[in-house]
């Protein structure tokens, strides 16, 4: 079995590997090495992280207990060619990206996902729920021993249950932010103040905390108000993709409360 945790090399420095190295750091886990395509932001994060940088023709560091992979999900297939001969604990951080791709490069390997969009410019580091996996048992309790020095949040996940939980992070993190991102655009062309919003943006992600999304909806679709749905597409017809996306999100809810009020009856 392998020595617990406390030396790390970290593959990349992008987002993820950025917060993730620093979390790691502040928690007293050693950083020995960043390793880069990316110069300039590989040699700030080692830089910062008081760890060494190299490239991907130069050496891994041979003292690390963990090596961890935080590339993007192609990014880490088109880098395994380089990656081979670990005798340590190898695991990558994709959602997508089943963890036996790491077979080839050790016998000891695995996943640590952390859901939660990772932003390295952010002055602030949010909650991270991670989940894990292992080729066997005993690491297993290796990585989650690890993770929970870092957050509170730790559970097992298959690769499948990894990928059903990013279908629905894509769902409550990019889709929403895209409609955000539409609106802003809509307040622009019709000479409003998007900042009037926010408030409302807040208050709805607050309630969820304690209340099922499911049980909180309003707004004229769930009323089934085909009045004000009406002047609302009418409004839109300026531009019919996002009268396309409000009508076929508004039929979906009203669908998605009928079952609802159904399953209560």
């Amino acid at each position: 079995m392998q020595r617990p945790i406390h030396n790390i090399s970290i593959i990349g420095s992008g987002n993820v590997a950025t917060v993730l190295g620093r979390i790691l750091f502040r928690h007293g886990f050693v950083i020995n090495q960043i390793v880069s395509r990316n110069p300039v932001t590989g040699k700030k994060l080692a830089d910062e992280l008081h760890a060494n940088y190299v490239d991907f023709s130069g050496r891994f560091h041979p003292e690390s207990d963990l090596y961890i992979i935080a590339l993007s999900d192609s990014a880490i297939l088109s880098c395994l060619s380089f990656l081979s001969g670990f005798e340590k604990m190898v695991v990558h951080t994709a959602a997508s990206v089943p963890m036996e791709v790491l077979k080839e490069v050790s016998n000891e390997y695995g996943v640590i996902y952390p859901l939660q969009s990772l932003n390295k410019e952010s002055k602030e580091v949010p909650g991270i729920p991670f989940f894990y996996s292992s080729n066997n048992i005993e690491n297993e309790e290796i990585i989650k021993s690890t993770l929970l020095k870092i957050s509170n949040k730790v559970t097992k996940a298959s690769n499948e249950e990894r990928l059903k939980y990013h279908v629905a992070a894509v769902m409550v993190c990019n889709f929403t932010n895209h409609f955000y991102a539409l609106a802003e655009a809509f307040c622009k062309r019709e000479s409003l103040d998007f900042s009037n919003l926010i408030p409302l943006i807040e208050e709805t992600a607050f309630r969820v905390r304690n209340t099922s999304p499911a049980l909180l909806q309003t707004g004229p679709a769930v009323r089934k108000d085909d009045i004000t749905m009406g002047k609302h597409i009418d409004l839109l017809k300026k531009d019919q993709g996002l009268q396309s996306l409000y009508k076929a999100i508004s039929q979906s809810i009203i669908e998605f409360n009928d079952r609802l009020t159904d399953k209560e009856k």
